[in-house]
C-alpha cells in the first residue's frame, strides 16, 4: 500500500502541511517517511474493518489530525539548539584577554596600545565565530581530501621557499599587515580535513599502511621540515586519536603508528640535539635551556596570593604577551587570580566535552574530537608550562595571550562546534 498511499492527493496535501511548519529542510523526508507508516497502519485496521481503501485512507489522515499542530510538534523536536553556556564562556575569556592585553600595554612601553589590536582581532574573530555558527559544517565533509592535499602542499612550498620571518622563524604568511604562522593553522586545518576523510574499521593491512604514510608521516615530515616539532608531535597524538576514534581497532592503529614513528624517530635523529635541549631546560631548571622554566617558577613564587599590583613590570619574563601571559597575570593578581582562571578553564573544557557527547552524528563527534583536542592542548599546556610541569613550547593560550591571528582561528573552532550542536537535532537519520 506505500506507494499508492503516497498518490492520494489528501496524504500529498496533508505532508506537506506538515512539512511547511518544519524549518529543518533536512528532516522533511524522515518526516514525510514516519507519517505516512502512521497513516498506513490506521489505514489498514480500518480496511480490514470493512472500509474501502479511499474511505479508510482519507479516515487515517482525519484521525492524525491537525497538520499544522502536527508541524508545529515536528518543528520545536528539529529546531536548532544554541549552548549559551558556552557562548558567555567565550564572552568572559575575551574579555579577560583584553584585560590581559591592557596590563601588559602598561607594563611595557614596547607594548603601549596592543590592546586596541587585541580587540581588533577578537573582532574579525568574533565574525567569522558567527558565521560558523549558522553555517551547515556537514558541507565541509566533501571537502576534506581536497583540503587535507591543498595545506600539505602549501607546507611544502613554504619548507622548500621559506615564508615570511618573524621572531626567527620563517614559517610565516602574510595576508597584507597580518602574519601568519602556517604551521599553527595547518595543525587544526589538517586534522578536521581528516576527521572527515574515510577510514574503516576493518581495512586490510595495506590501506592501513598507506593511512599511516599519507596521513600521518607525511604531515609530521612537513612539520620537521620547517622546525615545529611541537607541532609534529601535537599532530602525531591527535592522528593517533583520530584514528583510534574512527576505527576502535588496535589492529588498524598498530599499523597505521608505524609509518608515523619511524618519521618520528629519523625526525629525532637528525634533529636531536634541539630536542634535548628543550627536555634539559625543564629537568635542569639553573642551566642556560631552562631559563624560562626559572623565571616562570620565581614570578610565580614571588607572587602570593594577590599579586604585585596592576601593570608591574617584571623585566625577566620573556614575552608576557603570548609565552609568559599565564604567569605574568599569576605575577601581578596573584595565586588566587591565576586559580579563578584555571577554574574557568576547566569550566570551558567540561562544557566543551558535554557538547560533545550530545551529538548523534558520527562526523560531528570525529569534528568535535578535533576542536577539543587542539584547544584543549592549547589551554591546558602553557598553563602547566607556566608552572613548570612540562617542558616549554612556543604555544601561546587562546584568548588570554595577545594570540595574533590565532583568536580567529580558536574562535573558528568555537563557531564549528556551535553549529554541531545547534544542528543535532536537525539530521535525518541516514546520516546519524
Amino acid at each position: 500500500m506505500r506507494r499508492r498511499i503516497e498518490d492520494y492527493a489528501v496524504v500529498r496535501g496533508f505532508l506537506e502541511r506538515v512539512c511547511r511548519q518544519v524549518g529543518a529542510n533536512s528532516m522533511h523526508d524522515d518526516i514525510r517517511e514516519e507519517l505516512l507508516g502512521h497513516i498506513e497502519e490506521r489505514a489498514e485496521a480500518l480496511i480490514s474493518a470493512g472500509s474501502t481503501e479511499e474511505e479508510a485512507i482519507g479516515e487515517a489522515v482525519r484521525q492524525m489530525g491537525e497538520p499544522e499542530g502536527i508541524g508545529r510538534h515536528f518543528h520545536a523536536a528539529h529546531r536548532p539548539v544554541t549552548d549559551w553556556k558556552l557562548i558567555i564562556l567565550v564572552m568572559l575569556f575575551a574579555l579577560l584577554g583584553v584585560f590581559a592585553s591592557i596590563n601588559a600595554s602598561y607594563s611595557e612601553h614596547m607594548y603601549s596600545g596592543i590592546y586596541a589590536y587585541k580587540a581588533v582581532y577578537l573582532g574579525l574573530g568574533f565574525m567569522v565565530f558567527v558565521m560558523l555558527c549558522f553555517a551547515d559544517y556537514q558541507r565541509l565533509r566533501k571537502y576534506s581530501s581536497t583540503l587535507f592535499l591543498v595545506t600539505l602542499s602549501i607546507m611544502a612550498w613554504i619548507g622548500i621557499t621559506g615564508g615570511t620571518t618573524v621572531n626567527g622563524s620563517g614559517l610565516y604568511v602574510n595576508f597584507g599587515p597580518v602574519s601568519i604562522n602556517y604551521h599553527m593553522v595547518a595543525l587544526p586545518v589538517l586534522l578536521i580535513a581528516l576527521a572527515g576523510l574515510s577510514l574503516e574499521h576493518k581495512q586490510g593491512i595495506i590501506k592501513s599502511v598507506l593511512h599511516g604514510m599519507y596521513r600521518g608521516a607525511l604531515p609530521v615530515v612537513l612539520f620537521c621540515l620547517g622546525g615545529s616539532y611541537a607541532f609534529a608531535v601535537l599532530y602525531v597524538l591527535g592522528f593517533l586519536l583520530l584514528t583510534w576514534i574512527m576505527t576502535r581497532s588496535g589492529r588498524i592503529l598498530a599499523i597505521a603508528s608505524m609509518p608515523v614513528v619511524a618519521a618520528c624517530a629519523i625526525a629525532f635523529w637528525i634533529n636531536g640535539d634541539y630536542i634535548l635541549k628543550r627536555l634539559s631546560g625543564f629537568l635542569y631548571p639553573d642551566s642556560l635551556d631552562g631559563y624560562f622554566t626559572k623565571v616562570s617558577a620565581e614570578a610565580v613564587r614571588t607572587a602570593g596570593w594577590f599579586g604585585h599590583g596592576f601593570a608591574e613590570p617584571n623585566a625577566a619574563l620573556p614575552n608576557i604577551l603570548n609565552d609568559s601571559a599565564f604567569v605574568y597575570l599569576i605575577y601581578c593578581f596573584g595565586w588566587s587570580f591565576g586559580m579563578m582562571l584555571m577554574m574557568l578553564v576547566g569550566l570551558f573544557l567540561a562544557r566543551m566535552w558535554r557538547i560533545a557527547v550530545s551529538l548523534k552524528e558520527s562526523y560531528a563527534h570525529h569534528l568535535a574530537a578535533v576542536v577539543i583536542y587542539v584547544l584543549g592542548i592549547r589551554l591546558i599546556w602553557p598553563i602547566l608550562m607556566g608552572l613548570g610541569l612540562v617542558p616549554a613550547l612556543g604555544l601561546d593560550l587562546p584568548f588570554l595571550s595577545f594570540s595574533g591571528a590565532n583568536q580567529v582561528l580558536d574562535l573558528a573552532l568555537l563557531g564549528l562546534l556551535v553549529s554541531m550542536y545547534r544542528r543535532k537535532n536537525m539530521l535525518p537519520a541516514r546520516v546519524v
